[in-house]
């Protein structure tokens, strides 16, 4: 996604790269955390958190590289 909207907007590089960073990080595990609270799927919650950190392992070494490719 963030890809497709640098393609609109006129950022330096630095916000660029910023952006594409902040949009592969995992998901929060306060998001499980207010699932819980109120009662809304906890379980569901966290295995997709859990998935989400297990992915960026994978994800993030690869965005990291693209943006480091960038200056």
């Amino acid at each position: 996604m963030a890809l497709i909207l640098v393609q609109f907007f006129d950022f330096e590089t630095l916000h660029y790269q910023q952006l594409i960073i902040f949009s592969v990080l995992p998901p929060a595990v306060l998001n499980h955390v207010m699932a819980e609270k109120y009662q809304q799927q906890p379980e569901t919650v966290a295995s997709i958190v859990m998935i989400g950190n297990i992915g960026s392992l994978f994800v993030l070494p690869i965005a990291l590289y693209y943006v480091l490719l960038i200056n």
